[in-house]
C-alpha cells in the first residue's frame, strides 16, 4: 500500500488501524502531493521546528547526500507527525544500534513534527513505528527541549505504551522568551559592554562616514551569494567551516533559502554603513518562533565587532514583531552569544527504547556508563587534592 504522497516508499512498517498508519519512508521519494501535506504539517505542528521543514531538509538531504530516512504518521492524506532519522552502528562509547533524530551542522533541533490538531493520534503512531524497530536498540532524540508540550506528549505516549523514556544529557543555549516587560538586554549584557557597544558604534560611525542602518534583504537572492561570499573569509574559510566552503553545502544554502523563502520562513538582514555591507544575518522563521540560524561579517571592519552590533538590534527589535520565542542556535560554550541574549533554552537529548531484543539492556547500559562516570570524576577529585595538598 502507497502512502499518501509517497511514489515509492519501499520499506515501510507500522500498523493499519482505522485509517492511521504509521510509516518510514524515504524524504527523496515524497511527491509534490506530499511535499504540500508535510508543510502543512509544519504550519500546524504543536511545536515548529524549521530545520524539519520540507523546504528546509530537502536541501539538506538532496544537496548533501545525506542518509536520512523519515518516521511518518498519516490519516488519509493529512500527516500527523513526521520526525527525519539516520542510522548509526554500535560504538564502543555505546554498545548498541541506534537510530536518531537528525542534527547536523545546520540542524539545531531534534523536536519531532506533531499535529497539534491530533496529538494523541501522531505520538501514539510515532511510538508504534518505535516499538516496531527490531534491529536499533534505541531512538536518540538529541537537541530537544523535552519540558515542552512535545516532549511531554511523548512522556504520555511512553507510559501508555510501557516504555520508560531516559534523559541522558542536557545543555543550555541563550534564547529570548516573550514577557509583559522588555528585558533586553538581560543581567549578563551588563552596563560595561553596553557602553563598549555604543562606544564602537560611534567609532565605526565616525571612520566609515555613516551611520549604521540595518536592512532587509530576505527576498534578495543576490543577497544569498553575497552572504556565502561575506561567511567564507576570517577564520571560518582557515577552518572550511563556512557555507560556501564545499559546493555541496553552497548548494544546500541556496536551495534552502529558496524554499523557506518562498514559504515565508526565511529572513535574511545586514548591517551597512555609507552603502558598505559590513554584517549579514539569516534567520529561520516558523509560526511566532525565530531562529538565529547564521552570521557572518565583513573582516575589514572586525574591530568595531559589525556582528554583535547587528544580533544586538535584532534581539532588541523581536519585543515589537509577532514572535513568542526566539534561539540563538549557539553552542553551549559560545559565552559571548549567551551573554547576549537575556534567556535560556534547556536542550536535552532523551532515549527511547524500541522493540530489539537488545533495547531491554539500554537502562543498564546507561546506568552503568554514569556509575563510570561518576566514579572516574571522583578519582580525578582524589588525585587533584592529594597533588593540591
Amino acid at each position: 500500500m502507497e502512502a499518501p504522497g509517497v511514489s515509492d516508499p519501499g520499506d515501510t512498517s507500522g500498523r493499519d488501524l482505522t485509517g492511521v498508519r504509521a510509516l518510514r519512508v524515504d524524504p527523496r521519494a515524497v511527491d509534490e502531493a506530499g511535499r504540500q501535506a508535510w508543510s502543512r504539517l509544519a504550519d500546524r505542528a504543536l511545536e515548529p521546528n524549521p530545520f524539519y521543514r520540507p523546504e528546509f531538509l530537502l536541501a539538506n538531504v538532496i544537496e548533501r547526500d545525506l542518509p536520512v530516512e523519515m518516521l511518518v504518521v498519516v490519516d488519509g492524506d493529512r500527516w500527523l507527525a513526521c520526525l527525519p532519522i539516520h542510522a548509526s552502528p554500535a560504538t564502543r562509547s555505546f554498545p548498541f544500534a541506534t537510530i536518531a533524530a537528525l542534527t547536523d551542522d545546520y540542524s539545531f533541533s531534534g523536536t519531532p513534527l506533531i499535529d497539534r490538531e491530533e496529538v494523541t493520534t501522531a505520538v501514539d503512531g510515532l511510538l508504534d513505528l518505535v516499538r516496531n524497530e527490531r534491529h536499533a536498540a534505541v531512538l536518540i532524540v538529541p537537541v530537544f527541549e523535552s519540558r515542552g508540550p512535545v516532549g511531554r506528549a511523548l512522556d504520555a505516549a511512553a507510559a501508555r505504551a510501557s516504555v520508560r523514556s531516559i534523559r541522558v544529557a542536557s545543555f543550555e543555549r541563550g534564547g529570548w522568551r516573550r514577557t509583559p516587560v522588555r528585558h533586553f538586554p538581560g543581567p549578563a549584557f551588563d552596563r560595561t559592554d553596553r557602553k563598549e557597544l555604543a562606544r564602537r558604534t560611534r567609532r565605526l560611525t565616525a571612520d566609515v562616514g555613516g551611520d549604521p542602518t540595518f536592512v532587509d534583504r530576505s527576498a534578495d537572492p543576490a543577497a544569498w551569494e553575497q552572504f556565502l561570499a561575506l561567511e567564507n573569509t576570517g577564520w571560518k574559510a582557515e577552518r572550511g567551516t563556512a557555507l560556501g566552503s564545499t559546493r555541496r553545502d553552497a548548494a544546500f544554502f541556496r536551495r534552502m533559502c529558496s524554499g523557506m523563502a518562498e514559504a515565508g520562513c526565511l529572513e535574511l538582514v545586514t548591517l551597512e554603513v555609507a552603502g558598505r555591507t559590513v554584517a549579514m544575518e539569516c534567520h529561520l522563521l516558523d509560526s511566532r518562533a525565530f531562529w538565529s540560524f547564521k552570521i557572518a561579517h565583513d573582516t575589514a571592519y572586525a574591530k568595531y565587532s559589525p556582528g554583535t552590533l547587528l544580533k544586538y538590534r535584532v534581539i532588541d527589535g523581536l519585543q515589537d514583531r509577532p514572535i513568542d520565542l526566539a534561539d540563538s542556535c549557539a553552542v553551549p560554550d559560545n559565552a559571548h552569544m549567551n551573554r547576549l541574549w537575556p534567556d535560556r533554552r534547556t536542550m536535552d537529548t532523551v532515549l527511547l527504547p524500541t522493540g530489539a531484543p537488545a533495547a531491554r539492556l539500554v537502562p543498564v547500559a546507561v546506568w552503568a556508563r554514569r556509575a563510570a562516570r561518576r566514579t572516574i570524576g571522583y578519582v580525578r577529585g582524589l588525585r587533584a587534592t592529594a597533588a593540591a595538598g
